[in-house]
């Protein structure tokens, strides 16, 4: 009796230590799934390894051509050399940090109807993909600075 019940302690402690391992590891897999719709595309040339100065916006959202979608998990900085995209920590794998040049940027668009709905639409393209980021209206001086709005 004793023995069974030693086993079965074992067993739930195995199941506690591997259940984090598990999750993880799904995490993970699934992160980088998401990746291959767009941010893969968008890393084989706009991959960079450190992240430039710049004005950053937070949780900011975006899409690739309507497939993948990353609502709130973008963190942007707006540089001199261009428009830096990064994920948040929990959405980082399979998720490099991107640096798209300021002539990858093709549109720059206000949008909303009023002062408390209206946003920036930035358009990227790299390759045969495009990227709309969507950012707050009160970055709209700083993104002028590099690239001016589009006409309609």
């Amino acid at each position: 009796m004793k023995m069974e019940m030693l086993a079965h302690k074992i067993l739930g402690y195995l199941i506690l230590g591997a259940f984090p391992i598990f999750f993880i590891g799904m995490w993970c897999m699934v992160g980088y799934k998401i990746a291959q719709h767009g941010w893969s595309d968008f890393a084989r040339l706009y991959r960079v390894d450190k992240l430039p100065q710049g004005r950053t916006y937070w949780w900011q959202s975006g899409s690739f051509n309507w497939q993948g979608s990353y609502a709130r998990v973008i963190n942007v900085i707006i540089s001199p050399e261009g428009i830096c995209l990064s994920t948040s920590l929990l959405f980082r794998c399979g998720h490099p940090p991107l640096l798209v040049p300021w002539p990858n940027v093709i549109k720059v668009e206000e949008k909303g109807f009023t002062f408390l709905l209206k946003y920036l639409r930035i358009t990227m393209t790299g390759g045969e993909r495009t990227f709309r980021l969507r950012l707050p209206i009160w970055a709209k001086e700083e993104v002028l600075k590099y690239k001016p709005l589009s006409s309609l």
